[in-house]
Parts: C-alpha cells; structure tokens; sequence
C-alpha cells in the first residue's frame, strides 16, 4: 500500500537526537558501507543517513542522495556541507529511482512503502546493484504491517535477493538483503 510522501516541512521530526540515538548510521551500516564503497540513500529526506553513509565511505566512496522532493535533496546537499562530508543529490520519481551504477549498498530507511510499485523499484535496485551488492530496507511498523512488511521482503527475494540479516531495531522492521547474479 502507498502512503502519502513524508513533508519537507515536517523533517525535523524524523532528524533529531533521538533518532541519532536509536538509529546511528555509522553503527547501522558499517558492516556493508567501508571506505571506498559506492552507496544510494533513497528517499533520503534531510539527510541523516546519506551523511551517515559518507562518513563511513570516507573520500574516496560515493554517496548518492536520491528523493521526489527538491526540498529534501536541498537539505541533505546543506547538512553535507555543514559536516563536511561529499554526497551528490539526485532528483527521482515515484516510477524510476535513477539509481547509479555498480552500488554497493542501496539504503532505503522507511521508503518503500511510499513507491508506486515496490516490484518495479527492486527490479531497478537488484539492476544498480553489483552481484554481492546489498538492500538495506527498515519501515516503520505502525505505518507498514507485519504482513505488509514480510511481502515488501518476499518481493525482493522472488526477484533475485537473499536475506542475510533481519536488524532488530526500536521503531523499525530492518532487512538487509543481498543481490544475487
């Protein structure tokens, strides 16, 4: 089921301490983000995780920022500079994600519920993924249902995933999923 696009307006509430607290990017993603790494945050809001992910790629990685919203990439291309780190924005649609090439890790933290055909995005991620490469999906429960969440992961696995880490995270249901050739 889609749901209405989270607001510009109302960021703030997703980008605080708490979240930092609950869901550090540097500790959430360090496993599949190591320096030199070429990652996507899709429907990266504010920012949070897009510069949590460039910290950990460091230099010589590539982050790339992907949302609907130009006032979310306009954020996100603020925090960046404001930490100085290096991450490109990139404007999608709600049909076409515009993934880079050749990623390493596709991060999409409570995103996929708002896409208008989660079978079409994954056949676009497990495109821009290299074979190894991996899906970092986390939705909130109290938007997206335990049976609506178990379907957003068995469509990745139908369309050429394996699961290889279920994250237990405070306010999220988390997989990660890795692409197989």
């Amino acid at each position: 089921m889609q749901h209405q696009t989270y607001p510009v307006s109302r960021i703030g509430r997703l980008d605080n301490r708490l979240r930092l607290w609950l869901h550090p990017p540097e500790r959430l993603f360090s496993e599949w983000a190591r320096p030199g790494a070429r990652c996507a945050d899709i429907g990266c809001g504010g920012g949070f995780v897009s510069v949590g992910l460039a910290r950990l790629v460091g230099p010589s990685g590539q982050v790339t920022a992907i949302d609907l919203q130009p006032g979310m990439l306009e954020r996100t291309g603020a925090r960046a500079l404001l930490e100085g780190v290096r991450v490109e924005t990139r404007a999608c649609t709600r049909e076409s994600l515009v993934l880079p090439p050749e990623l390493d890790l596709a991060v999409l933290f409570y995103v996929a519920h708002e896409l208008s055909d989660w079978a079409v995005a994954v056949q676009q991620l497990h495109a821009a993924l290299k074979v190894g490469g991996h899906l970092w999906l986390a939705e909130p429960p109290l938007i997206v249902g335990r049976t609506a969440w178990e379907e957003t992961v068995e469509t990745a696995l139908a369309q050429g995933f394996e699961c290889v880490a279920r994250p237990e995270l405070t306010f999220a249901r988390a997989a990660v999923l890795r692409r197989l050739p």
